[in-house]
């Protein structure tokens, strides 16, 4: 199952949070199916750099890709705490606790990759991403 939500609703999206329940989280741990629920999170490219700083509380000197990467980082950090938040540490993944498993959650720019791949291949109005990652 994947789950997709621009990432400035990412981490407080209540229809996510409706649809995976406790119980079907703690199931998805239980049976060892984590991996089967992906999370993305879309329009990467799309800050202002000054709201990130300081909903971060980031250093004022930070240029877009630090604040992107910034970003990405809280909101896979958030995503995970939120969904771990209600699983006891004994249905947690064999070897794994909340602390150093995480769920796959992915952080996705399509506009700059578009204009950074080929055959788009048009690196002009770039705003975060220098290179496709």
């Amino acid at each position: 199952s994947t789950w997709v939500a621009n990432i400035t609703r990412a981490v407080n999206d209540r229809s996510t949070k409706q649809l995976l329940t406790n119980q079907l989280k703690q199931k998805l741990c239980r049976k060892g199916w984590l991996g089967q629920v992906i999370h993305v999170a879309t329009q990467t490219d799309v800050l202002v750099r000054s709201e990130v700083i300081e909903n971060l509380g980031l250093e004022e000197n930070l240029s877009m890709l630090e604040c992107a990467k910034a970003r990405n980082l809280f909101t896979k950090e958030k995503l995970n705490e939120s969904f771990f938040q209600s699983i006891e540490a004994r249905e947690c993944p064999i070897n794994n606790t909340r602390s150093n498993f995480g769920l796959p959650i992915f952080t996705v720019s399509s506009i700059e990759f578009q204009k950074l791949s080929k055959p788009y291949n048009d690196s002009s109005g770039l705003m975060v991403f220098e290179r496709l990652e």
